[in-house]
């Protein structure tokens, strides 16, 4: 609210959600820390005056960057849950991790004008999230699995815990299972399992225990037998609630928190003191990517994975495995729709069928890392989303030379407009929007009625961001949240393209392109404080009192480089 009474929106905000101390548990935390940045950012992105700042979100341990970090949870959720708010409002929040030294406070400017989402700055030095193909040791004889101890599954009745238990029994000669779920006996299907696990020799029980309650977890794990005692927990429990990051409120971001993180601490305190070899965290993608539509489950799995690099700290037994979609029903995935997988495959993702999906449970376990990405990734789709400048910065290192470059490019419906005869502007535009819409639908672009409302041709809350967020990077405008509710149809949002490409036309030439270039270009000096002093001093003076008019500036930025830059900038003041 003060920021919106100010005279001037200032470019850049910087907040410390986590600043001052949290009382209860490290749970609790979580909790608390998470819901209190959803409303911020819920009242951020509502407010129209705020459209053109951005949003710093800084924390201390966010993010393990080196081995033997320890991170802290109720950051690393509230990181998750930004992640993909920025998936659904890109440009608008960067996220900066810092480790509170003095060389790292300096690093801070430098960080800000990269064009990196998120960064972790430690001793200075900016280290950017890029997956890369991890090491995995050739399949041994032995099962890292004890069959002799007893394995606990969370979600051990759900469509993925089940999956796992019978793969436990038949391939990792696990005798002894205990799985836990809310319904217990009572799930579906669960008396079914049971006897098919038994079949395998497997001894098996299911037991009604939500492992987000603390009592009734402790009873469980006090009634597993000395002889048979605990030696591995696979945490498969979990609920998603989706929804963009506007439409969520408390109850549906603590539902989701207290299947995941609850239960995932719990387990953690319990067992901490025991003998296991194996801990695995099933988490998700969702998470470290920033998916959009799922800021709750996002923060949830972030704290997962913040969880097992802790365990592995402490040394520990622990492995987060945020896996990507399955083509199989697992629970949390039985709902999703052809539109929800049709997302999914946009950003190069192919589900996993259970067979290959298992492969990956067990290739993980035969891997060093505590926190593992087995997801199926095509590098012919992550190419095209690089060429088109939407790949996440996260995959760049995946999609090969020119990840970064082509990440960078925009489009300009001006200059596409301007090329072309103004009777066929209209036509322009629609194609423009109809094709758009048909990748977010999965349909093909003539199969678009452009008079029908876009919410009866499917396009949901998800969809009409993922459409707005398309046509933001292809037409190089800044457009507002709202603008599949104020424009329903095909034909209104080009209409509106149209007129907000001829409202620009007055504005000087490409100015934002020019001062994004100013920006890379001044980047190298950001850790050099007196070069940083004296530009900046050159920038002020250049805005207060500059004489030549704006256009023929514009026009000379353009076309200086490098030192004939700063040769522009001591000319136009008259300094040396």
């Amino acid at each position: 609210a003060s920021l919106v009474a100010d005279a001037e929106i200032p470019d850049v905000v910087a907040l410390d959600p986590l600043a001052g101390a949290v009382a209860g548990s490290e749970a609790q935390g979580v909790h608390e820390r998470t819901e209190l940045i959803l409303g911020l950012l819920q009242g951020w992105l509502a407010d129209p005056q705020l459209s053109r700042a951005r949003l710093l979100l800084l924390s201390t341990g966010a993010v393990a960057v080196a081995d033997g970090e320890i991170p802290d949870l109720a950051a690393a959720a509230v990181n998750g849950l930004a992640r993909s708010v920025q998936a659904e409002h890109p440009g608008r929040i960067v996220l900066i991790d810092t480790d509170d030294s003095e060389a790292s406070r300096h690093a801070l400017y430098g960080a800000l004008l990269s064009d990196e989402p998120q960064l972790a700055l430690r001793d200075g030095v900016a280290h950017a999230p890029r997956l890369s193909h991890a090491s995995v040791e050739p399949a041994a004889r032995e099962t890292t699995i004890d069959p002799q101890g007893t394995v606990l599954v969370t979600g051990g009745t759900g469509g993925l815990g089940a999956l796992l238990a019978r793969h436990l029994a038949v391939e990792h000669g696990a005798r002894n299972l205990l799985l836990l779920s809310r319904r217990g006996p009572d799930a579906p299907g669960a008396e079914e399992l049971k006897r098919t696990l038994e079949e395998e020799g497997c001894d098996t029980r299911i037991l009604a225990v939500d492992a987000a309650d603390r009592e009734a977890l402790a009873r469980a794990l006090r009634e597993i037998p000395s002889e048979r005692p605990l030696t591995a927990v696979i945490h498969a429990a979990g609920v998603r609630e989706d929804g963009v990051v506007t439409s969520l409120d408390p109850p549906r971001l603590h539902r989701v928190l207290s299947a995941k993180v609850d239960a995932a601490i719990h387990l953690h305190e319990l067992t901490e003191h025991l003998a296991l070899r194996q801990f695995v965290l099933i988490s998700s993608f969702a998470g470290t990517l920033g998916a959009p539509g799922q800021a709750n489950y996002a923060a949830a799995n972030s704290a997962l994975d913040a969880l097992a690099s802790t365990r592995a700290a402490q040394g520990l037994p622990a492995s987060a495995l945020a896996f990507g979609a399955w083509a199989v029903p697992t629970g949390m995935t039985s709902d999703l729709s052809d539109a929800d997988r049709a997302r999914w495959e946009q950003f190069g993702i192919t589900p996993f069928s259970g067979e290959e999906g298992l492969r990956a449970f067990d290739a993980a376990l035969r891997t060093p890392r505590s926190v593992l990405v087995p997801v199926r990734l095509q590098a012919g789709v992550l190419r095209g989303l690089a060429r088109g400048g939407t790949l996440p910065a996260l995959l760049r290192k995946l999609a090969g030379p020119g990840g970064r470059r082509a990440s960078q490019a925009g489009g300009s419906l001006a200059r596409t407009l301007a090329g072309a005869d103004p009777g066929t502007w209209e036509a322009i535009a629609i194609d423009l929007v109809r094709g758009h819409l048909a990748a977010v639908l999965g349909h093909e672009s003539q199969e678009i009625d452009t008079e029908r409302a876009l919410k009866e041709l499917g396009l949901d809350s998800l969809g009409a961001v993922q459409l707005r967020n398309r046509l933001t990077q292809a037409t190089g405008l800044q457009l507002p949240v709202s603008l599949i509710f104020d424009h329903p149809t095909t034909v209104a949002i080009a209409a509106y393209l149209r007129s907000r490409v001829a409202a620009d036309a007055t504005a000087p030439p490409e100015i934002d392109a020019q001062v994004d270039r100013l920006r890379t270009l001044l980047a190298p000096i950001a850790a050099d404080e007196q070069e940083r002093e004296r530009v900046g001093a050159l920038l002020r003076g250049l805005l207060e009192g500059l004489a030549a008019p704006v256009s023929s500036t514009a026009e000379a930025v353009q076309a200086a480089e490098g030192d004939e830059l700063y040769a522009l900038l001591d000319s136009q003041l008259g300094t040396e």
